[in-house]
């Protein structure tokens, strides 16, 4: 859980770079299945953080989300410590905010097909080539292990 702090902690420190918060707060909604683990762990972790959860019941979820197939549904909770991100508006103010940093080298619209993370390079589809730089930022997330697996263990994850 204390990996949600440093993420909140990070994009504060993007929000104040680009001069703007690209961020709605939001309520998360955590699902139990029957028989299921993670649920009970998330929530007693939240607890334990001193964080209000509320308890929902399968008859709450069936009522107010009857959009929701909840035939496998114990139950759940309700925390207040999500939101959602809007991804464009963030690449947009990044690319302006970097942009009129002459230190900044923008490639908008290439696609990496390898990056050698010990060097600081990447290679470009354009088949120059390495270009390297004294950093390389990869704005992948989640789905870094689909776009480049073997770099997961060479990257620090902010």
């Amino acid at each position: 859980m204390h990996m949600v702090d440093d993420a909140y902690d990070a994009w504060e420190r993007v929000w104040d770079d680009v001069g703007g918060e690209h961020y709605a707060p939001r309520d998360t909604l955590v699902l139990s299945s029957a028989g299921s683990q993670w649920a009970r762990d998330s929530r007693s972790a939240l607890e334990s953080m001193r964080l209000p959860v509320k308890e929902v019941s399968r008859a709450w979820l069936e009522e107010r989300l009857p959009m929701l197939e909840t035939s496998d549904v114990e139950g759940g909770f309700i925390v207040s410590t999500g939101g959602v991100l809007f991804a464009r508006d963030i690449c947009v103010s990044l690319r302006d905010t970097l942009a009129h940093d002459s230190l900044v080298e923008l490639h908008t619209r290439s696609r990496v097909v390898d990056i050698d993370c010990g060097g600081h390079g990447v290679r470009l589809s354009d088949g120059r080539a390495y270009h390297h730089f004294d950093h390389v930022v990869l704005c992948a997330g989640l789905w870094i292990d689909a776009l480049a697996p073997s770099l997961r263990a060479q990257l620090f994850l902010a």
